[in-house]
């Protein structure tokens, strides 16, 4: 196939197909960019060409073919000169239109982007620069970056502040990959990691690599100073997995911080019961579990909370375990009647199975009584009356209860 045929299938199998959400992502990212979403604005579709007018080659190649394999794709870009990638792009740009999509046209653009950075990261970055849309500078950036992280994750990390700071609603999957390691070489580099970007009104979540001797005390402390000193504003981005793997470690100094400093995003007591789960027999876990709710003054209810802060699956299993591990029967009564008050608005729905989990039937009753006497409104309907059956109560002892 010559090289003039192999451009216009090309271009026009591309460039007529237009825009889609881009799915060319690197290898482990599970959230779409703002420069993604950015693209989908009807504001950003008309994209406007580039500093250099298309030539009448480009546009008439782009005219000529409707169709483009991913064979003719890969012929193409072997056989793109250098001189010619900026050209390309704008083409690509001029081209795309409300309501279009093509999935040859985005993974084009990510190679030639890509192939641009690796060979001559500076001039595909002037390139990206000079772009007057605000939503292809972005994509484009955010490939640049992902390529520059690779092989320069230092500089890469200036670029992504840089950029954040001067446009707070920029963002990058990047800055997972750079946390990894930023956040986890040492306590001092985390912190340093969450003040460079724009504090947020919400936070994303990132799985860090925590070096050998981390002080996740220190780490932990500097977060809530982060949040505390910005009335409260979130870092853009915090380790999802610092509870977790401080309670691996050390789960009783993990527990002691966090009753007396609480949660913080995505590291509450779940997580430090997540640490000594994975890294211990279940027996064990369990034993050192109960303990903790055992201990005098412990602080029952924020733990309860907190065992459900990932949603209500699995739930059960949590409460469950935790109730068959007490030390005798009222000690599990005591435990699943304080899940059932702290979780009485979705008692119904949910939380059956903990009064099911109650000794017997009087216990049950007390605990209606309890919701009731909070002035609690909860949904008899949604328990039929077998289920009352099955709890050795009747529907008119508990609706009783509820009667104005």
């Amino acid at each position: 196939m010559k090289i003039h045929r192999a451009v216009g299938i090309f271009l026009v199998g591309s460039l007529f197909g237009g825009w889609i959400g881009y799915s060319s992502r690197p290898a482990g990212a599970n959230l779409r960019t703002k420069n993604e979403i950015a693209l989908k604005n009807p504001r950003d579709r008309k994209i406007q060409a580039g500093a250099e007018a298309h030539s009448q080659k480009w546009r008439s190649l782009a005219k000529q073919v409707t169709t483009f394999s991913d064979e003719e794709r890969s012929g193409f870009l072997k056989q793109l000169a250098p001189a010619d990638r900026g050209r390309a792009l704008d083409a690509l740009m001029s081209q795309a239109g409300p309501g279009s999509s093509s999935h040859h046209n985005t993974s084009t653009m990510d190679e030639i982007i890509k192939s641009w950075a690796i060979e001559d990261f500076e001039e595909a970055l002037s390139y990206c620069q000079k772009c007057t849309s605000d939503g292809m500078r972005k994509y484009m950036l955010g490939e640049l970056l992902e390529v520059l992280a690779e092989n320069d994750p230092d500089r890469a990390l200036q670029l992504l502040v840089q950029q954040s700071t001067e446009d707070p609603s920029f963002d990058s999957n990047v800055i997972f990959e750079l946390a990894r390691t930023k956040m986890g070489g040492n306590a001092n580099q985390l912190v340093d990691f969450l003040t460079k970007f724009p504090m947020k009104s919400g936070s994303a979540a990132a799985s860090v690599n925590f070096s050998h001797g981390y002080d996740f005390e220190v780490a932990a402390n500097g977060i809530i100073a982060v949040i505390k000193a910005n009335q409260g504003k979130n870092p853009a981005v915090l380790p999802m997995n610092l509870m977790e793997s401080w309670a691996a470690l050390d789960p009783d100094a993990a527990q002691t911080w966090w009753e007396k400093n609480g949660s913080f995003p995505y590291n509450d007591w779940s997580k430090i019961l997540s640490g000594v789960e994975k890294h211990s027999t279940p027996e064990a876990a369990a034993a050192w579990v109960v303990a903790k709710f055992e201990k005098p003054g412990a602080p029952r209810a924020k733990m309860i909370r907190d065992l459900a802060s990932d949603g209500v699956d699995g739930i059960a299993g949590k409460i469950n375990m935790i109730a068959r591990a007490m030390p005798d029967v009222g000690a599990q009564d005591r435990f699943l009647t304080d899940v059932i008050l702290e979780n009485s608005a979705s008692l119904t729905r949910h939380y059956r199975f903990a009064i099911s989990g109650l000794s017997s039937p009087q216990t049950r009753l007390t605990v209606f009584q309890k919701i009731g006497s909070e002035n609690c409104v909860i949904d008899l309907q949604a328990v039929d009356d077998a289920q009352f059956q099955a709890w050795g109560l009747t529907r008119q002892q508990v609706e009783l209860i509820f009667k104005p």
